[in-house]
């Protein structure tokens, strides 16, 4: 596949991987109280972009007056104000925004530079900014604007090649107490507006994804347990909401680990398999060898079932630990879906936590950092656990019969049946 056809497809990835979450809600549950906070920890560009030399900023303008607790849809720019920032700007793009006493706007070309604009009776410069440009990529940045729920200012996402691999995406920039630029992590979680520009703050404004859905920003990040070609699958989302000065998080889907109870083997096994698709057994809680399909590379085909992939995680259970279509049960689940796991700790014990069921199938990595902080993966583990990785074996992914993969491994676990659906997952030691 060539890097231009992987690149695009990352992008649409990313941005499906967005529509996804937001379609379902976040897909996820609110971040629990009392959970560890900091920035989110960005992706590595696996190919530096060049530095933009800094630009001397006109003097920081005031915030536009307090907006209305919703914001509401603005009607489109006349002609006019179109005309009239063309004539300020002329051979750049634009993007406009109507805000409560006026418009703003970002201007921008294919040099990786950006300035952005303010609209009462005339336009004035009121701040300029940098996006990254990767040497050999080719030119295909663009911008979106929109006034979010609380805000008085617009907010602007950056699109485009800016890590040269597919890993980030998008940034996003806004006006705050420092001025027009980047919005970067600060503390506790959040998102801060910081007048700063590319090149002096390293890589950790670039997100996988960003759009704009219910008044809030949403932005996603690579699940780092995963392949750098497959990050958007499962990937970290954060709805990001403004509170005043920055931007905190509203709603996520990251999945919190908790200790667990050892599970017990139970005495019944999966006899049954295999049924048609869509039938499981009767309830009841089995032993069942365990896998998952492909979670589907840059979006496509997801294993055997040919599915395309939808953020959901299709297992395959059956009674033998050698995989075959012929004798599997096949059952979708959400990939939040609890799995009691065996993890080991910095001590070298051994203890049972809980993880999403995304982890089935066997990802690349099962390395925990202890004390990693909350809204940095997909998998938050509190330090008080004291784990240092998963070491239960999560198999291998199955793979459809044309991408001639090595054949899938399947885990000794077991599967808990209620009301038809798959509602509890084990991995457990091998008898």
């Amino acid at each position: 596949m060539s890097q231009s056809t992987t690149r695009s497809s990352r992008v649409a990835l990313a941005l499906l991987s967005l529509l996804a979450m937001v379609a379902a809600g976040c897909g996820g549950k609110a971040k629990p109280a009392g959970g560890s906070t900091s920035p989110p920890r960005m992706p590595t560009p696996s190919a530096s972009p060049s530095a933009q030399p800094p630009t001397p900023s006109p003097a920081v303008p005031a915030p536009s007056p307090s907006p209305s607790p919703t914001a509401a849809p603005a009607a489109s720019p006349p002609a006019s104000v179109i005309s009239a920032l063309s004539a300020a700007a002329p051979g750049l793009k634009q993007v406009v925004v109507g805000v409560p006493d006026g418009y703003e706007a970002a201007t921008y070309d294919e040099q990786g530079h950006i300035s952005f604009w303010k609209y009462t009776t005339a336009w004035q410069d009121v701040g300029k900014s940098t996006y990254p440009v990767v040497p050999g990529e080719p030119p295909e940045t663009s911008l979106i604007g929109a006034r979010l729920t609380g805000m008085s200012d617009a907010t602007f996402i950056a699109t485009g090649a800016f890590t040269g691999d597919g890993s980030g995406t998008a940034l996003a920039y806004t006006n705050g107490s420092n001025g027009w630029g980047l919005l970067l992590p600060g503390s506790a979680n959040t998102l801060v507006p910081t007048g700063t520009q590319v090149g002096s703050n390293g890589p950790s404004y670039i997100w996988y994804g960003m759009q704009f859905s219910g008044g809030e920003l949403v932005a996603s990040q690579e699940n780092p347990f995963y392949d750098n070609a497959e990050g958007g699958v499962y990937a970290l989302t954060i709805s990001w909401k403004w509170t005043g000065s920055r931007f905190s998080d509203d709603h996520d889907d990251i999945f919190t680990a908790k200790a667990a109870a050892a599970p017990a083997t139970p005495s019944s096994q999966l006899t049954s398999c295999p049924l048609p698709a869509g039938t499981l057994p009767a309830d009841g809680t089995y032993q069942a060898y365990l896998t998952a399909d492909s979670p589907g590379e840059f979006g496509g085909p997801s294993g055997p079932q040919g599915l395309v992939s939808d953020g959901q995680v299709h297992l395959i259970l059956q009674r033998s630990a050698t995989y075959s279509s012929a004798s599997a049960c096949l059952a979708t689940v959400s990939p939040e879906l609890p799995m009691t796991v065996q993890a080991s700790t910095s001590s070298g014990a051994k203890v049972w936590v809980t993880a999403p069921a995304w982890f089935l199938g066997g990802p690349i990595s099962t390395t925990i950092d202890p004390g990693e902080a909350y809204g940095t993966s997909p998998y938050y583990v509190p330090a008080a656990l004291g784990i240092t990785g998963i070491a239960s074996n999560l198999g291998t992914p199955v793979f459809p019969p044309a991408a001639q993969e090595s054949p899938a491994t399947l885990t000794f676990g077991s599967v808990t049946i209620a009301g038809g659906k798959v509602s509890a997952l084990a991995i457990l030691p091998v008898p």
